[in-house]
């Protein structure tokens, strides 16, 4: 994992479901990395200009080579280095309330959040990315994923489970199908 400014406790919901981890600084380059078998670049909020920068090259680098997810400001990075655009919000997204549907599943999540912009919806539609989840409130884009590069990220935060757990294994779970090589939605093209 390249380290952008991750979460001990997203390392540690990883860990927890089997997963050998192994964290690189954020200028780590490509062949120090394409040596490690399984690698996956996750993308999380870290504050630092000089991490978004890399981790923008990153993903334009290693998109449909190894597996990339995002979490936060990783799901703007992501989002950002294959097309898509980004806006600044009136208020922002801030708490542990705000609810999140899953356009698939037909199901809300209720979901922690801090931040202050979100992905341009109509921007998706000319990227390999597609849109899976919405903002309740305001329909700004909560999660994209495409299966053709093996990408997958949310503007939430997952490990941080205001509620029940209710975000955590729906994204972790994705996370894990996706490093073994499975679609994270079957059935989905």
């Amino acid at each position: 994992m390249i380290d952008l400014g991750i979460k001990r406790h997203i390392l540690k919901s990883l860990s927890a479901r089997g997963f050998d981890i192994d964290v690189f600084p954020a200028h780590s380059r490509s062949p120090r990395l394409r040596r490690q078998s399984g690698c996956s670049i996750p993308l999380q909020w870290s504050g630092r200009s000089r991490e978004g920068r890399e981790g923008h090259s990153a993903v334009k680098h290693f998109a449909g080579v190894v597996p990339i997810f995002g979490i936060c400001l990783g799901h703007q990075i992501i989002s950002l280095a294959l097309g898509a655009q980004t806006f600044k919000l009136k208020f922002g997204h801030h708490g542990g309330n705000q609810p999140v549907k899953d356009l698939e599943k037909k199901i809300v999540y209720i979901t922690s959040q801090n931040q202050h912009f979100a992905v341009v919806p109509g921007s998706v539609e000319d990227t390999d990315l597609k849109i899976t989840q919405i903002n309740a409130n305001d329909g700004t884009v909560e999660g994209i994923m495409s299966d053709r590069l093996n990408i997958l990220a949310v503007q939430y935060h997952p490990e941080a489970h205001p509620g029940p757990l209710c975000t955590r294994d729906p994204f972790f779970g994705s996370v894990e199908r996706v490093m073994n090589g499975k679609n994270p939605n079957p059935g989905r093209r």
